[in-house]
């Protein structure tokens, strides 16, 4: 006689198991008579929570005192609205509204064991290197 495990062992090694993947997407800032510019990483975890990290350097693209500020307050908002319907629905809303200055690229899953760690990762794969690159080919 074959010994089958308890069913429950099963689902709760497939939940542990998808529990361990999240998904990330590209932020980007599309201004006016200027090339898109990568901005930032939305991370959800396998909890749904987001964690966001954006650029700093905001004043480098954008002009205007008045919009720098706007763009600032972007990270505490997205931070709030993610703590507030969760990282699938605010991703969701964005892929549905976000399509004139602030734009996402599409969602790609990631294995997230800590994701500070990873979104850090992606942000400076993602965001940081092509900001480096730009500004090394303008300086030649």
């Amino acid at each position: 006689m074959v010994n089958t495990p308890h069913i429950s062992y099963w689902s709760d090694l497939v939940i542990s198991q998808s529990l361990e993947t999240g998904e990330w997407v590209l932020l980007s800032a599309h201004m006016p008579g200027r090339p898109p510019e990568r901005i930032g990483i939305l991370l959800r975890d396998p909890l749904d929570g987001l964690h966001v990290k954006l650029r700093m350097d905001w004043t480098h693209f954008i002009l205007d005192e008045a919009e720098i500020e706007i763009w600032r307050a972007m990270r505490e908002d997205l931070e709030q609205k993610g703590k507030d319907v969760g990282g699938h629905c605010l991703l969701d809303w964005l892929e549905h509204t976000a399509s004139h200055s602030l734009q996402i690229g599409a969602r790609e899953r990631v294995e997230v064991s800590d994701a500070q760690t990873i979104v850090d990762e992606l942000y400076q794969r993602h965001v940081e290197s092509m900001t480096v690159f730009r500004c090394q080919r303008n300086a030649t």
